[in-house]
């Protein structure tokens, strides 16, 4: 019997838009998060979060002390419903999303953690600590080649990956 697999999807260039001309001010300014629109992504996620074959988060980093912590969870409220509070893990900026998550678990990451996020640092650090990572080309990301792993930018594909290899 296979294990079920741990599915986190970021936010920013993943299941929300990506602009790439945003500056780091406009990161900080009110409403900046509340108006990136959804990616295929973000449907695709609310069906993992209801599958049974897996258990799905959401995992965001946030700037402390801007709007976008309250921000993302309202946008996730009204494009990503299917993820209840518990579901949601939301990471300051500067913090490993790897090491967050392994404090959270209280365990190291398998194989079956799998991250699906547009930001390389994020998934060498995250295959370094022991799981899965899965880079989502947005159309703007991907052209240094900075990640060596999986590399996807269409979600029948990412559906492959995810529930037909071990």
């Amino acid at each position: 019997m296979k294990k079920r697999k741990t599915i986190y999807i970021d936010l920013d260039g993943t299941a929300a838009e990506w602009r790439a001309a945003a500056s780091p001010a406009d990161l900080k300014k009110k409403g900046y998060f509340a108006t990136l629109r959804p990616t295929e992504m973000a449907a695709f996620a609310n069906d993992l979060a209801k599958n049974p074959a897996c258990e799905a988060f959401i995992l965001s980093a946030y700037i402390p002390g801007t709007y976008a912590f309250d921000e993302k969870h309202e946008w996730s409220n009204r494009y990503m419903p299917h993820f209840d509070l518990e579901h949601r893990l939301m990471v300051p900026c500067g913090i490993n999303k790897a090491a967050f998550v392994m404090e959270a678990l209280r365990r190291p990451l398998t194989k079956d953690d799998v991250l699906i996020d547009d930001y390389s640092v994020n998934l060498i650090e995250w295959e370094a600590a022991g799981g899965t990572a899965i880079k989502w080309l947005n159309g703007i990301n991907g052209n240094n080649n900075t990640f060596r792993g999986i590399r996807i930018q269409d979600i029948s594909r990412l559906q492959e990956i995810l529930f037909t290899t071990t």
